[in-house]
């Protein structure tokens, strides 16, 4: 079983608050996952880092951790979640839990052609998908006629800013 436990809480001013948080799997010892987030006095938790040990990937304690912090920020009144999708499997991960682009239209487009561009390169057809700011969930859903993850090989590795705004969701 892995056991929640605070790494620490740290006070910046102005109502920021960060901590770090993780789960030891007792039967591993290992940090099932790792997490970092920023708490604003305006209501927006910025998710900073996440990381899930490689043998617990693909088992859905993310989406587990996802859920319950989502409760929580709901609980306590958040207003919004941002985070930067990057590293391994971020830009796939956030958007297959619903995170929608930062910005205006412009930022959807310059976000849409590059992905155009990598779903090109891996002969994926994506130009029937709408370019909103939901974009990302869209593409992360995408399975070939035989089930196969079109969207997680699009999106693996890339590189973005996105939110869920708590108050619509």
């Amino acid at each position: 079983g892995c056991k929640i436990k605070t790494l620490s809480l740290s006070h910046h001013g102005s109502g920021t608050l960060s901590f770090t948080m993780y789960a030891h799997d007792k039967t591993t010892d290992t940090h099932a996952f790792r997490c970092t987030r920023t708490i604003s006095a305006s209501g927006t938790v910025s998710h900073d880092y996440f990381q899930v040990d490689s043998s617990k990937q693909g088992t859905g304690m993310g989406s587990k951790v996802l859920k319950h912090l989502l409760n929580t920020y709901e609980k306590n009144g958040m207003k919004k979640i941002s985070v930067h999708a990057n590293i391994d499997v971020g830009g796939y991960t956030w958007a297959k839990c619903g995170f929608a682009i930062d910005g205006g239209q412009s930022s959807v487009e310059d976000w849409a052609n590059r992905m155009e561009s990598r779903a090109q390169r891996l002969r994926i057809d994506i130009s029937h998908i709408p370019r909103n700011k939901h974009m990302p969930n869209a593409i992360a859903n995408l399975r070939s006629p035989t089930g196969e993850n079109l969207g997680k090989k699009i999106l693996l590795g890339t590189d973005w800013y996105g939110h869920i705004d708590l108050t619509n969701p």
